[in-house]
């Protein structure tokens, strides 16, 4: 029988009988191994720019950590109210859903990059779900985030965000989505450790990867603006949009950005 753990949670702040929670949400893992649980998803720590250089191991399940939530946190104001809108958003016809989403792929006639575009989505779900990764990550002592750390203050604005389900201006906290699935190798059988750099003028930015998708977060202040030439490339409560990549090599992909 497993000892029981108890302390605050991180979530609601009360002391309770703390579980084993996913960092990244086990869904993701479930649409890599495609249901066979003999399917190893690989693990790769590495730094920017340096991928091929990296450690590479094969796991069986994702990284968690028994000591950040209670159940109810867990399972159900995380679980319930966000994943589980996430994950029929993300993966579609395998789940039901009662949303009228409008889906659109479409190619810039400027350089031929394809980019996916939804409207009618549920923004301020999907956006607190991808900040709830984010945050986790923050605040767990897994290895695998050691590189996000966001701080005290950060840490507390995103917990009351997801804490509440808060809508968030599309500039607080802006989140820029690519995807690896129209490469040679898309990635989705791949979980990167994720990696901080930091934009020109001051802002931090996180960068994870899993399961194909590129998820960039910018953390911004009052002293540290967001550039305007991402404002289109930000999620938004009027559209969201996944740029593809056509070459996995883009994975040194603050080049983009700095």
């Amino acid at each position: 029988m497993k000892n029981k753990i108890f302390g605050i949670c991180n979530l609601c702040k009360k002391e309770k009988e703390l579980v084993e929670s996913h960092i990244i949400p086990d869904f993701f893992y479930y649409e890599m191994k495609k249901g066979n649980e003999n399917i190893p998803f690989l693990s790769v720590n590495y730094e920017i720019g340096k991928l091929k250089e990296g450690i590479t191991k094969k796991s069986q399940k994702g990284d968690t950590d028994k000591n950040i939530l209670c159940a109810n946190c867990d399972n159900v104001l995380i679980g319930e109210k966000l994943e589980k809108y996430a994950k029929n958003f993300l993966f579609g016809s395998k789940y039901p859903t009662n949303e009228n989403l409008e889906f659109k792929n479409l190619i810039n006639p400027k350089n031929g990059s394809t980019y996916f575009v939804c409207k009618n989505y549920d923004y301020t779900k999907f956006k607190n779900f991808l900040l709830s990764i984010l945050w986790r990550a923050s605040v767990s002592s897994n290895k695998l985030f050691k590189n996000v750390n966001l701080g005290e203050k950060h840490n507390e604005n995103l917990r009351n965000i997801i804490l509440n389900n808060v809508e968030t201006d599309f500039l607080s906290y802006p989140i820029i989505l690519n995807s690896f699935y129209e490469t040679r190798n898309n990635m989705k059988n791949v979980i990167l450790q994720p990696q901080k750099e930091k934009l020109i003028g001051g802002i931090n930015v996180y960068i994870m990867i899993l399961y194909g998708l590129q998820i960039t977060y910018l953390i911004n202040s009052e002293n540290h603006k967001i550039p305007e030439k991402f404002y289109n490339y930000i999620i938004s409560k009027e559209e969201l949009i996944i740029s593809h990549y056509k070459n996995v090599e883009a994975i040194n992909l603050l080049k983009n950005f700095i």
